[in-house]
């Protein structure tokens, strides 16, 4: 019987998720080559992701490779160390063990022994080591917060993959002569008046690129603008925490006033939300792409409109927002008023627990982590499940909202309800000067 083996640890020095006493790769290796002559097995392949993690969402590429050998037979038995080796993720294990089944490969590891997933009992224990695996990553995580949030206290930086623009290092122990220059003059250029958008065209025409290598932006731009690290202080979870032990670029109080002109700056929506209401709602009939918020100019005013990207899809349909969403806000009224009433609201948490099944298999089979009729099969079985859910939910919640609770609602209360009745809104493509009315609109639901 051909046996392939799979080692993983995380960042052995830093120990970001795995217990102190975890085995390097290489002793992995050795007790699995050993586990495999007590077994008999012929070991003819061995899979390594060194300093990688196993939660979900990271790409490792030798167990992406084991899987794709367990789905041509090349791998009959899988060989471990201990279970979480292959994943600590609860969801990504339970698609790994799917994979075994259906192509008979068993699982044996050195540490909790073979793993039985033909049987009830079997199946159940494997289920328990996904959960208490899953439970130690949580852990894990929550103490290297609480790691992080001490140092944070201490004004401590803690590196990242690049240094900060202005300074010469990743520990911001001194800064840069020519950086710090630019940072301050940001600063001072954005109190005086200067635009966000004039500000990144300045960086890029001085040739001095982000310390990533990227070409300044307005989000890149608003982004340094609010780091509180240039006036000397530390943050954590978006909050200030303590002085920071390194030299400061420039004054606390240039710092406040800066934030206090970008946050007078974001467009607020009509009940003074910055979320526009059909955002991730309208698609474009043509590519069948998402629409995305933007602003257009026309004939000297700037318009709010929803428009397909050109680098995600077609770039060939825009709207006005305005007219769309006064008729969405006037459609979705009229059909909450004919919905009887109900005073018991629905509970969420199964069908909220389901779509997050969802969208983390949707990660793993982008990221390349599992096949597609793997994926297929996991969410037909999640979707039916969903599907039932729905309907009671949107019974319950279209119930429970009155007309006016709806209209004077915040814009994401508004966004739940109108999905509720339309999940997808289609728009049309039509020649210029028309205006806006229902017929420029794909319904998934019928209107009466």
């Amino acid at each position: 019987m051909s046996a392939g083996i799979y080692c993983r640890i995380s960042k052995a020095v830093k120990n970001d998720e795995d217990d102190i006493d975890t085995l390097g790769v290489e002793r992995q290796e050795q007790l699995c080559r050993e586990l495999a002559q007590r077994l008999n097995l012929d070991v003819t392949d061995v899979y390594v992701d060194n300093n990688l993690s196993g939660k979900a969402g990271v790409k490792r590429p030798q167990y992406e490779r084991l899987m794709t050998d367990i789905l041509d037979g090349r791998i009959t038995t899988v060989l471990a160390w201990k279970t979480d080796r292959l994943s600590r993720d609860r969801l990504a294990l339970e698609i790994f063990y799917q994979l075994l089944r259906d192509h008979d490969t068993k699982l044996q590891t050195d540490q909790e022994g073979p793993v039985h997933l033909n049987t009830p009992d079997g199946a159940l224990m494997a289920g328990i080591r996904a959960e208490i695996a899953q439970y130690e990553r949580a852990a894990t995580a929550e103490r290297v917060k609480a790691q992080k949030r001490q140092k944070a206290q201490r004004g401590d930086v803690l590196p990242g993959r690049y240094r900060m623009f202005g300074y010469a290092d990743k520990v911001r122990t001194a800064v840069d002569p020519v950086e710090s220059v630019a940072v301050k003059a940001l600063f001072d250029d954005y109190l005086a008046g200067i635009s966000i958008r004039q500000l990144a065209k300045r960086l890029n025409t001085q040739g001095l690129a982000s310390t990533g290598g990227r070409r300044w932006d307005s989000k890149s731009v608003s982004a340094l603008l609010r780091h509180a690290a240039y006036a000397g202080l530390r943050e954590f979870d978006g909050q200030i925490v303590s002085n920071g032990k390194w030299p400061k670029i420039i004054d606390k109080s240039v710092y406040e006033r800066v934030q206090v002109k970008l946050s007078s700056n974001v467009y607020k929506g009509p009940h003074g939300n910055t979320k526009h209401l059909l955002a991730g709602i309208l698609y474009c009939e043509l590519c069948l792409t998402k629409l995305i918020s933007a602003s257009t100019r026309y004939k000297d005013q700037t318009y709010r409109t929803y428009r397909c990207s050109p680098n995600y899809g077609c770039g060939k349909l825009s709207r006005r927002a305005e007219p769309m969403e006064q008729k969405l806000l006037e459609v979705t009224s009229a059909a909450l008023a004919k919905v009887p009433r109900n005073v018991e609201p629905f509970d969420t948490s199964e069908l909220d627990a389901i779509q997050l099944d969802i969208d983390l298999l949707a990660a793993a089979r982008k990221e390349g982590r599992i096949t597609v009729p793997i994926f297929i099969d996991q969410v037909e079985a999640l979707t039916k499940q969903k599907d039932a859910l729905t309907k009671s939910s949107v019974s319950a919640s279209m119930s429970t909202s009155t007309v006016d609770e709806f209209v004077n609602g915040t814009i994401d209360q508004q966004r739940e309800v109108i999905k509720s009745f339309f999940p997808a809104i289609g728009v049309r493509k039509i020649g210029g000067g028309r205006k806006f009315d229902l017929s420029q609109l794909i319904f998934d639901s019928e209107l009466d």
